[in-house]
């Protein structure tokens, strides 16, 4: 007689399942824990071999129990600091970038963390070789953001589409800037 099998949960099923039930629970990190699970189960790749496994099995745990161990919980954060994972609250925190990126013919302006990946991931998509021109250093997300806005409002006149201008603001962004380009 053939059993059937049990057809597994997702974890994004488990997770919304867990946080219906999150006034029922008493255990801490109940509503940052699947968010972090998420993270840690996109960013397995970013792990060694030992790690990958370990990260693996807590997933399996969560999704079988709905729920960590005690003993467990910190090394969700472990493995995302091992994956240079960061949280969204420290992200925000973080330094930031308004940068230019530029294809010869039109120019980017936008924030970043890190300009030179921002860079990298917009290439995959582009024909044309992209060129990081400038990068400006913010205190944090909300100033680079506001320096954005600035620089976007400036050059208001040359935009061509969503963060794409006429490569005369790079002229503006010197001058704003005192920086060379």
């Amino acid at each position: 007689m053939a059993r059937k099998r049990k057809k597994r949960k997702s974890i994004r099923t488990q997770i919304n399942k867990a946080l219906r039930n999150a006034e029922k629970r008493e255990w801490r990190n109940i509503t940052r824990l699947p968010s972090k699970l998420l993270l840690l189960e996109k960013h397995l790749n970013d792990l060694e071999r030992d790690d990958v496994s370990f990260a693996k099995s807590l997933i399996q745990y969560y999704q079988k129990n709905e729920r960590l161990t005690e003993k467990q919980l910190p090394y969700v954060d472990i493995l995302l600091q091992r994956a240079n994972v960061e949280t969204i609250k420290s992200r925000s925190n973080r330094t930031h970038y308004l940068y230019l990126i530029s294809d010869g013919e039109y120019v980017k302006i936008g924030y970043s963390t890190n300009p030179k990946s921002r860079l990298n991931d917009m290439q995959v998509g582009r024909a044309e070789k992209l060129k990081l021109v400038a990068s400006v250093e913010c205190e944090n997300r909300q100033k680079a953001k506001k320096e954005e806005r600035l620089a976007h409002q400036a050059c208001k006149d040359l935009r061509i589409r969503g963060e794409w201008f006429k490569i005369e603001a790079m002229h503006w962004f010197k001058e704003y800037y005192e920086i060379e380009l």
